[in-house]
């Protein structure tokens, strides 16, 4: 992956050029590769466990307060959801698919931890969808809270796909009216509060970053509201616990069904690479090597909205890997285009931060690359997980010796070893490297003739 990086390392700008078009020429003639696209939906194992408990075994599952038997088909759903769901070659239940149907069907409240990119959004839109459509009551009925308006749209369209071909007013569109509405989307400040008083279900998707200090108050005034209404089901989702999780999950779910799926581990479809540039200032020429030499699309993480547009303006002006930016910063129609392009593959590279880019699909992506390191094993889980949906996929973290010196890069590297798909370059002719945490000692001196003399301080 890193061979090129030696002391007579040179970039081919033909070479290169001829490459990645090649990629894209690719890619645009197989639509299943585009990004938008999930080209490999779940399908039924070789050999698969004929009980629940079997299968649970298997699984690295924990539950708690769960007493239902696992949703193993699709077979008994309302038949146009049935026909909607093969029309998308969607035929077998993911595990938190499964999990997730019996409590939210059978009214129970419900927190469910699972990896990024496992059908968490299907997971509750399933049962909602069904529950509501074998229902006779009118109006909102259910309501999805998620963080990002452009997440918002994604549930949108999740929940459009699977009520396409049924008169059923599924919608979140705010142009419609609020009593055609079986099921809204939204973010937390856009809810009017008096809409609550109707709604038999409330998600709360990726709600740990929901429960993040601008929007507590909105969430609380939310939660206390539903506490005093009868029978509301509400539904917890989220890839990581944290603590503000699970003391509002304590808080405001009365007899909760708990599910746990590998919770604080990383995603076992991804290799987990490890890189130390040395300083900083030769992370841009690792970054670009990488991504010579890896298949597209990638998503470049960094930790604050300077350094992705310094990034991002590196890459567009001084290389030839043309890409897009997603942070915070950027207005709401600014950072909905480029969502789109991304997703449709009219640019193979993302430069973005952790709070533009938490619970946004993008299927196809080959290679995550953290420009800097996450700050935590949470947020190293959301980044890492943009890739190894339903396939394989890369995390490269790139650091420095100074940032390991200050943490980090450790435990990281814990929650990767139980993945056994992990290594460092020194290593790679072998295959993944997992033979011992001490091996973290030996840090990869890049020569790089480009950069100058490499300082190892």
């Amino acid at each position: 992956m890193f061979n090129f990086l030696t002391k007579s390392a040179r970039f081919n700008k033909q070479k290169l050029d001829n490459t990645y078009e090649l990629i894209r020429n690719k890619q645009n003639k197989d639509p299943s590769n585009f990004v938008c696209i999930q080209s490999q939906q779940p399908t039924a194992a070789d050999g698969a466990p004929e009980t629940d408990a079997a299968y649970l075994s298997q699984a690295n599952t924990e539950l708690e307060n769960y007493n239902y038997d696992l949703f193993r088909s699709f077979s008994g759903l309302f038949p146009a959801l049935q026909t909607a769901l093969k029309s998308q070659k969607i035929t077998v239940p993911t595990l938190p698919q499964s999990l997730a149907f019996g409590p939210i069907s059978g009214r129970q409240d419900m927190l469910l931890v699972a990896q990024t990119g496992s059908g968490k959004t299907l997971a509750y839109l399933i049962p909602l969808v069904n529950s509501l459509l074998n229902g006779s009551e009118k109006g909102m009925r259910a309501l999805i809270l998620v963080p990002t308006k452009e997440l918002a749209l994604q549930v949108h369209k999740a929940a459009l796909s699977l009520t396409q071909r049924i008169k059923f007013p599924i919608l979140s569109s705010a142009s419609a009216p609020i009593s055609k509405l079986a099921i809204g989307i939204s973010t937390p400040h856009a809810v009017p509060l008096a809409l609550l008083s109707s709604i038999s279900y409330l998600v709360l998707d990726e709600c740990d970053a929901l429960l993040q200090k601008l929007n507590l108050k909105k969430i609380d005034n939310i939660l206390n509201i539903i506490q005093q209404q009868q029978n509301v089901q509400i539904s917890l989702l989220s890839a990581t616990l944290n603590s503000e999780l699970n003391l509002v999950a304590n808080s405001f779910l009365a007899n909760k069904a708990q599910i746990f799926l590998n919770r604080q581990k990383a995603n076992k479809n991804i290799f987990h690479d490890f890189v130390n540039c040395g300083k900083s200032a030769h992370k841009s020429l690792v970054l670009k090597q990488i991504l010579t030499e890896n298949r597209p699309p990638f998503i470049v993480f960094c930790s604050e909205n300077s350094t992705a547009k310094s990034v991002f303006q590196e890459l567009n002006l001084n290389s030839n890997f043309p890409s897009l930016l997603l942070i915070g910063t950027m207005n709401e129609s600014e950072r909905k285009v480029n969502y789109l392009k991304f997703r449709q593959q009219r640019s193979l590279v993302l430069v973005a931060t952790d709070v533009a880019c938490r619970g946004l699909d993008f299927f196809g992506v080959n290679c995550v690359i953290q420009y800097d390191l996450a700050s935590d094993i949470e947020h190293y889980i959301h980044r890492s997980g943009r890739s190894g949906r339903q396939q394989k996929g890369r995390s490269v973290n790139l650091y420095t010796l100074k940032e390991r010196e200050r943490g980090g890069v450790d435990e990281i590297w814990k929650a990767c070893e139980e993945c056994e798909r992990k290594g460092f370059q020194e290593n790679r002719k072998g295959g993944a490297n997992v033979e011992r945490k001490d091996e973290m000692n030996v840090e990869l001196k890049f020569k790089l003739k480009e950069a100058g003399k490499v300082d190892e301080q």
